[in-house]
């Protein structure tokens, strides 16, 4: 297993006796096998749906990472467009990005770490599955983690996912992201059409390129973060809006030892506050139309042509992924993290497999990734239910055929709260309805539970259901 003492796990920082002024991480264990129980205290302590009760974590990628970065060095490789070409460019057909059978875009993300020595760690430190959904304009962004057991196309012994790269890459240079691919396709069940993958040069000049980023803290932030030369500084964020640029915000996103508080120090932990800090850029870039400045765009191209490593991509995916944009606007983003309170309960998809080395797999056995794949699928496919904090309501009124559809829902769905009640309600007009209790924002997913139901959305609060908690319901259904 030689692959899997390649993982990033921060240990090689401090392979060598630092100097004297140097910072080392002398309260933290240094191997996974010590790390272990912390980590499940960690995830044993937060929230069920694999999400802070606060902070709902969120993401828009296509538009920034595919068609500004990605997509612009091949449009003025293509095309020879000027920078003022790019500012004005209008697409002469109605190009659309590759999708599967359901309608769904889906781009693999990878983040790698490349040091200013030159050295490159080929293991991958981010890997990201994004779906975009282009009826609803909605992006649904699963995380997995590191220590996520899988096999190498073609054998099967176990690895770690973040090593699958380097496998192939060290085999026959140029293969490492086809490799990924199958790898996260097989795992998924969901066809790739796109990849990505960014070094953390990259990242620093992209957000630099932008103008920093602010992103709001619940509570104050420290940790250890690794340096060059094998030591460690400090860092610190305050509680409350944070302006970084984007070192800083590199720092945020990756400190992993004595971490506090001791819940951001997990592998999660670090997988969200990631997520948070890609939103973060978007809505940077969506405020600032940074996509509508050629300089920006061209610093962008620039920044990509020396730290991304992309699929192909032709000029009808930028222009696409461009009217996206005009056309429908930022699209409404959720994320997940596939920890080990994935699909609502401990252990529930992933457990544990093994503590030294420390990995992780499916709870249904190694390499069998049924329940995963049947949850990829259910949640791209309305992201809202796995990711809202709110419960679902469903009123039967005691029938025993609304009963049963109330409960398959429930079963279907296991991961989202749902109260199935045999009460009645009063009036007769709530009936066969689905609503909308928690504002408007839970619409998309009222009527998602309308269509599996069997009801009807319905827009208009009767005073029966005006009266429930909306603190604590999305959606109320009334057979």
């Amino acid at each position: 297993m030689a692959v899997i003492r390649m993982s990033l796990d921060d240990s090689h920082f401090v392979s060598k006796k630092p100097t004297e002024n140097a910072t080392t991480p002398s309260s933290q264990p240094s191997t996974l096998l010590q790390t272990t129980p912390r980590i499940r205290q960690q995830v044993l302590s937060r929230n069920k749906k694999g999400l802070s009760k606060k902070g709902m974590l969120v993401v828009f990628i296509i538009a920034f990472v595919v068609t500004a970065m990605l997509g612009g060095r091949m449009l003025l490789k293509n095309t020879g467009l000027t920078p003022a070409g790019v500012g004005s460019l209008v697409p002469v057909f109605k190009p659309e990005l590759k999708k599967d059978e359901q309608g769904k875009t889906n781009i693999l993300l990878v983040g790698i770490d490349t040091r200013e020595s030159g050295t490159v760690e080929l293991n991958t430190d981010t890997l990201i599955l994004a779906s975009y959904d282009s009826t609803t304009n909605r992006i649904a962004m699963l995380s997995y983690p590191r220590d996520l057991a899988v096999s190498y196309p073609g054998r099967t012994d176990l690895v770690r996912i973040n090593s699958i790269y380097a496998i192939a890459e060290n085999k026959k240079k140029g293969t490492g992201l086809e490799k990924l691919q199958e790898v996260v396709e097989t795992v998924s069940g969901q066809k790739i059409h796109y990849y990505a993958m960014v070094d953390l040069k990259g990242f620093i000049d992209a957000i630099d390129v932008v103008g920093g980023i602010d992103i709001f803290l619940e509570n104050d932030l420290s940790g250890l973060y690794p340096t060059e030369g094998f030591l460690y500084k400090r860092v610190s964020f305050s509680r409350g809006w944070n302006t970084m640029n984007g070192q800083t915000a590199l720092e945020y996103s990756r400190i992993r030892k004595d971490v506090k508080p001791a819940s951001e120090g997990s592998d999660f932990g670090r997988a969200r506050r990631q997520q948070k800090v890609i939103q973060a850029v978007i809505d940077k870039v969506s405020k600032s139309e940074t996509l509508l400045d050629a300089g920006k765009v061209l610093e962008l191209v620039s920044v990509a042509s020396k730290n991304l490593k992309v699929s192909k991509f032709g000029t009808e995916d930028i222009q696409a992924g461009i009217a996206i944009i005009k056309d429908k606007g930022k699209p409404n983003s959720y994320s997940y993290v596939l920890d080990l309170y994935a699909g609502g309960d401990l252990a529930r998809l992933i457990d544990v497999v093994n503590y030294n080395p420390y990995l992780l797999g499916p709870k249904t056995g190694a390499n069998n990734w049924t329940e995963i794949q049947k949850f990829t699928r259910l949640y791209f496919n309305e992201p809202q239910l796995a990711t809202m904090i709110k419960d679902v309501l469903i009123y039967t009124d005691g029938m025993e055929s609304s009963t049963g559809k109330a409960n398959s829902f429930k079963k279907q769905y296991y991961y989202a709260d749902t109260v199935v009640s045999s009460q009645s309600v009063l009036g007769v007009n709530s009936r066969g309805s689905v609503y909308a209790v928690g504002g408007k924002q839970y619409e998309q997913v009222a009527r998602f539970v309308a269509k599996e139901l069997g009801l009807e959305f319905n827009p208009t609060l009767p005073e029966e259901i005006q009266v429930l908690d909306e603190k604590e319901f999305a959606v109320v259904a009334v057979f």
